[in-house]
């Protein structure tokens, strides 16, 4: 390595290690003061997820009744699970 490329390396090194000398600084993070109507939640809402449905709206019932329909029962669900592991474990004794 010539000497310029030294000078060069040693002049990055020391410059770098400038920008990472010192204490961390000290940034204060204050509290945002909240509205007063968002002081408090209240306790209970009263309402259900189920009520914001759209249960009215008759493309909405037919494609919850399909996507119903289609889905697996969760012993299904979990037979296809272990037939994947099955699979899997088959896969990589090849």
């Amino acid at each position: 390595m010539s000497r310029g490329k030294r000078l060069a390396a040693l002049a990055l090194s020391a410059a770098l290690a400038g920008c990472v000398a010192g204490p961390a600084p000290e940034i204060a993070t204050p509290t945002p003061e909240l509205p007063a109507r968002f002081a408090m939640i209240p306790p209970e809402t009263g309402g259900a997820v189920a009520d914001l449905l759209p249960n009215t709206d008759p493309g909405f019932l037919r494609l919850s009744r399909e996507a119903l329909a289609g889905a697996p029962t969760l012993g299904e669900a979990l037979a296809r699970i272990d037939e994947a592991r099955a699979r899997l474990g088959r896969a990589r004794a090849e």
